[in-house]
Parts: structure tokens; C-alpha cells; sequence
């Protein structure tokens, strides 16, 4: 069983059992990988409960290092290797410093950062009693799985022709993350795609205020399940969870892992999870366009991407990919956009490896925030660039509004409980 050691192991060494939880580009040629678990000594915790009835005593942990890319290839070459076998890890920490420094935040106390050191990274294996009682507790067999017959029904149940005239969609600003709504013509959210914000070591981007509107939500879609997706989720769960009651979440059945099982439970318990299986390819098309299952393998690129197709706009047809490269995408070079998201917050990007959505006036907008992944890349934007993607728009500078007039920025209800005037169109 391969193991990488970065120090000398010590009994007073904490013990985690991880999985992987995301792999980031950042700056100047370094990488952060990013790992979610739990201590090893609530183990027995885990043996005799259930998800359903004691997802709320869950106490995950992110771990977040930094690596240059010289020394990446060891870690892609490890988890390549291992992550078929096992996707549990056991995670030795010391407060010892060794080669390898490690910042780590408890999820329910996301202020308080800890400094520590990694001694060294273990695959469980399949066979461990320990990996199969984490297996059994945080397992999607714990849900029921959906269909396409029940998600279309789900989403068509939305429709009211006298409130959804002219819909459109609206990107907001929360920070490194995403959460974008459509919207009637005055800007009252049917359904959000993505509840995201600035997660974890970005929180400080997450807006000072940020409050939602519900006036005609009743089904929140879920793109793929990582922290800058599901921030803003996150938080109303935990503080404001009245608010998402009888909610029908649409999310991807995906490899996740404790802190999203945990939010994936307290979705089923404050309303419905809908749950689009692996298994369930293609596409489901309704009022407001598509939504599409991606065909990728990892978090970003399996997930779930929408089409808005808005034909009495000025803005006609706009594509929110989420966090997937458009080449896992089914059917969009079908299609002729005049809107578009970026994908992945404007990172690194091959346009010979993915190519960029076909547009006849391209009117794009880059969800992101100051942050050490440095996004939007350089040479995300040229890309685009060079596929006329020209007309440019920032979430930083506020919420945006896949339009090209500015003289309906309001939220038609009123806005007196929500923070989602529209500021910028095209």
C-alpha cells in the first residue's frame, strides 16, 4: 500500500480519514489540493448512526496544501494510482513542522484557521473495516434517485406564462463562487442555478450582504457539488433554513464527500432532494431551455449545465456552463449563443482541448473575485476573446443581467427583503 511521507511519525500526530475534495491552479505555477474528512476517534460515531438521523452531529474538516507543479506530478501520479482502489485516505497532521505545512478549517467555525503540518497521506483499502463504515454512512445509497420523467415535471411545474414572459438570466455577485437565477423581466428569481459564494479560505470575497428573494422559488438546481456552488446554500441552511422549506433541490449524483453529504441531508430534510443519477444521460428540455447532464468524470466536468433560451429578448439564447469545459457538454455545438457564463470562473483554459461555444454577438460574464487562483486567467479571457466572446462583464463591479438595457434594473416585487437589484446589463 503506497504511502507519502513528509515526516517522522509520532503517536501524538492527529489522525484523519479524507477524501479528495478538489485540485486548484493558482498562481505563479503552484497547485492547492484540497482534502474534506473527519477525525479518526469518531469513527465509532459513524459505526453505529445513520445519515438520516445524525447528519447534524457531522464535524467534517477541510485540508488545504500548496504544492509546486514540480512536485505535483508525484501527488497526480499517487492519486491517479490509489484513488481507483480506495477513495478514503488516511491523513497523519503534526504541529511539528515537516515538509509539507497544511491550513485547516472546521466547517462549522470557518473564521478560525489553523497552521499545521502533513506527516503523511495513506490510501485506506476497500477491504479496511474503516473504509467500508464511511462508505456505508456518506453513500448515496442513502437517498432515493430520480428520474427524467419526475425532474421534467419538477421544472415544468414552474412555468406561468403571465409571470415568466421574457425570461432571462441573472448573475450575481458573491465572491469567488457563482449563483445565478432566471428571472421574470423584472428580475423576481423562478429558480436559482448554483447557490454559491466566496467558501472556506475565500469567505472574506462573500459579500457583507446578500439576501435572497422567494417570492416565486420553489426549486433551487445544484450544478455540481463544490463549496463555491453551495456557500450561499450552506448559509441559509444553517441560519435562515425556514426560508428553504419545501424547496426541491436538482442535484448531480457525484463522488463527494462528508461536508456535502451533510448538506445534501439537510436539503432532504428542509425540503426534496431530487437526485439526477449517474446513470441518467442527455438532457431534459422545458419552458426555459435545457439542463444538461455533462459527460466528464470528475466533479467539474459530470455535473449539471444550463441553457436559457429567452427568444423575445435581446439576449437570446445564454449558456451557464458551471465549472464544466464546454467539450463535456452535449449538444452546444448545435447551437449559437449570444450569452454566455464562463466556465470555471474564467481558469486556465485550452481552447484546442475544449472548444469555445459558437456565438453570433458574444456578451460573456466572469463570476470570480480577488483570490489566489487568479481568475479570471489571461488566458481564459483571450481565448474567449478570440472567439468574439468581446463584451465583457464582471461580478465584482455587482449583479448582471444577460440584457442590453438598463432601464429595468429593479426586483419587480419590490426588493424590500432582498439585496438583488440588477447593476450592470449590456
Amino acid at each position: 500500500m503506497k504511502e507519502l511521507l513528509y515526516g517522522d511519525i509520532k503517536e501524538s500526530d492527529e489522525i484523519f480519514y479524507v477524501g479528495l475534495e478538489n485540485i486548484e491552479e493558482l498562481k505563479d505555477d503552484y497547485y492547492e489540493i484540497v482534502f474534506d474528512g473527519i477525525k479518526s476517534d469518531t469513527i465509532k460515531f459513524y459505526k453505529k448512526s445513520s445519515l438520516e438521523e445524525s447528519f447534524e452531529e457531522i464535524r467534517s474538516f477541510l485540508f488545504s496544501i500548496e504544492i509546486h507543479k514540480d512536485e505535483y506530478k508525484e501527488f497526480k501520479d499517487f492519486f491517479k494510482h490509489e484513488i481507483f482502489k480506495s477513495r478514503w485516505f488516511s491523513l497523519r497532521v503534526s504541529e511539528k513542522e515537516t515538509r509539507l505545512p497544511v491550513s485547516i478549517i472546521q466547517d462549522v467555525n470557518e473564521d478560525v484557521v489553523e497552521k499545521k503540518y502533513i506527516v503523511s497521506i495513506k490510501q485506506i483499502n476497500n477491504r479496511n473495516n474503516i473504509n467500508k463504515v464511511l462508505s456505508k454512512y456518506f453513500s448515496w445509497n442513502n437517498f432515493e434517485k430520480s428520474n427524467k420523467e419526475e425532474i421534467f415535471n419538477i421544472l415544468n411545474s414552474m412555468y406561468e406564462k403571465k409571470n415568466h414572459f421574457n425570461h432571462k438570466l441573472n448573475v450575481y455577485n458573491v465572491g469567488q463562487g457563482s449563483l445565478t437565477a432566471v428571472t421574470t423581466q423584472d428580475n423576481i428569481p423562478i429558480f436559482y442555478f448554483d447557490l454559491g459564494g466566496g467558501f472556506a479560505w475565500n469567505t472574506k470575497t462573500y459579500p457583507v450582504t446578500l439576501d435572497l428573494c422567494f417570492t416565486f422559488v420553489k426549486t433551487i438546481i445544484i450544478s455540481h457539488w463544490d463549496g463555491d456552488h453551495l456557500e450561499t446554500a450552506r448559509r441559509y441552511l444553517a441560519k435562515n433554513s425556514t426560508q428553504l422549506k419545501d424547496i426541491n433541490w436538482i442535484t448531480p449524483e457525484q463522488n463527494i464527500t462528508p461536508l456535502y453529504f451533510k448538506l445534501a441531508a439537510k436539503m432532504r430534510a428542509t425540503g426534496r432532494l431530487i437526485l439526477w443519477p449517474k446513470t441518467l444521460h442527455g438532457n431534459v428540455k422545458t419552458w426555459f431551455g435545457e439542463l444538461i447532464k455533462c459527460t466528464g468524470s470528475d466533479k467539474n466536468h459530470s455535473g449539471l449545465a444550463l441553457i436559457v433560451d429567452s427568444p423575445n429578448n435581446s439576449i437570446k439564447k445564454v449558456l451557464n456552463p458551471a465549472d464544466a469545459a464546454y467539450k463535456y457538454i452535449p449538444s452546444i455545438k448545435k447551437n449559437q449563443f449570444d450569452g454566455l457564463l464562463a466556465t470555471h470562473h474564467g481558469a486556465n483554459f485550452d481552447d484546442n482541448n475544449s472548444p469555445i461555444p459558437l456565438c453570433s454577438n458574444g456578451n460573456i460574464v466572469y463570476s470570480h473575485a480577488t483570490t489566489k487562483y487568479g481568475h479570471p486567467k489571461p488566458s481564459a479571457i483571450l481565448a474567449h476573446d478570440n472567439w468574439n466572446w468581446n463584451n465583457k462583464l464582471f461580478t465584482p463591479n455587482n449583479h448582471i443581467s444577460f440584457v442590453t438595457t438598463n432601464n429595468n434594473l429593479d426586483v419587480g416585487c419590490g426588493g424590500y427583503s432582498c439585496s438583488l437589484k440588477i447593476h450592470q446589463t449590456f
